[in-house]
């Protein structure tokens, strides 16, 4: 109903649902307070932190008294523990050690969308397995696993790789350890002085330096250029930001006199 481009398109509507939803579970949790505490809620669910599991059956009988004068079904699971950095973006992991994640931090990847997964599975085995985000980024061999994909969009005339002009528009890369490695930047035309010229611009959320494997890399392994530590950066700062640890900011390199 949000979607401008749908039939069913109707704003107004759209927000009534979601205010509804939050007012009512709003409500529902007013009711059950007494006997859990509130840990998240959202538009459509809440997490609570029972102490004691007798207390589970009242819970349950308050929660059924809403059902009956909402007209509305609650469903049910019992996880053993949660991490989150905010609602849109948490684990939670049952005591069998299963996990439903959501977030682009820790949602589960697929090959239509496969950007940094060694960062997410870094975390994942964090928070399920407890091993440190940089024992499983430096045992890892598998190219594959840390690929960055940027796409150049139509606004910008091509890509380059340092001063290289490269012939895709959709690029593969990698982080390098070579401190004579370039970065990657897309090129639009700007009006300067009356003329249009050409300007590069840094693609977001790369490396300082990289390098560009465009072809299959399913069965590579890594080569000695990649830079782990980049990744292990990446991946301790978002761990920082689910366990509320503030990420210390790196001063600018001072430029060296001539």
């Amino acid at each position: 109903m949000k979607d401008q481009y749908n039939p069913l398109f109707d704003p107004l509507m759209a927000n009534n649902v979601c205010l509804a939803g939050q007012l009512l579970l709003l409500d529902l949790i007013e009711k059950v307070e007494p006997y859990c505490k509130l840990l998240q809620s959202n538009t459509d669910g809440i997490f609570v932190k029972v102490e004691k599991e007798e207390d589970i059956p009242k819970i349950k009988e308050v929660a059924a008294e809403w059902e009956k004068r909402t007209r509305l079904d609650l469903e049910w699971e019992v996880f053993d523990k949660i991490f989150q950095k905010d609602v849109n973006n948490y684990i939670i992991i049952d005591k069998n050690g299963k996990y439903k994640s959501k977030g682009a931090y820790v949602k589960k990847l697929n090959d239509l969308d496969y950007d940094l997964p060694i960062v997410n599975k870094a975390l994942i085995e964090y928070f399920t397995k407890g091993i440190d985000v940089g024992t499983t980024i430096t045992n890892c061999n598998s190219l594959r696993e840390f690929q960055k994909i940027v796409k150049v969009s139509n606004k910008y005339l091509y890509a380059t790789l340092g001063e290289v002009k490269l012939p895709e528009k959709v690029l593969r890369v990698f982080a390098s350890n070579d401190e004579n490695a370039p970065g990657v930047y897309k090129i639009k035309l700007k009006n300067k002085d009356g003329e249009e010229q050409e300007v590069a611009e840094k693609i977001g959320n790369t490396p300082e330096r990289c390098f560009i494997d465009n072809d299959i890399v399913t069965d590579k392994e890594v080569p000695p250029t990649l830079d782990k530590e980049y990744y292990i950066e990446i991946a301790q700062k978002r761990l920082n930001d689910f366990l509320g640890i503030p990420n210390k900011r790196k001063k600018p390199a001072k430029k060296k006199s001539e």
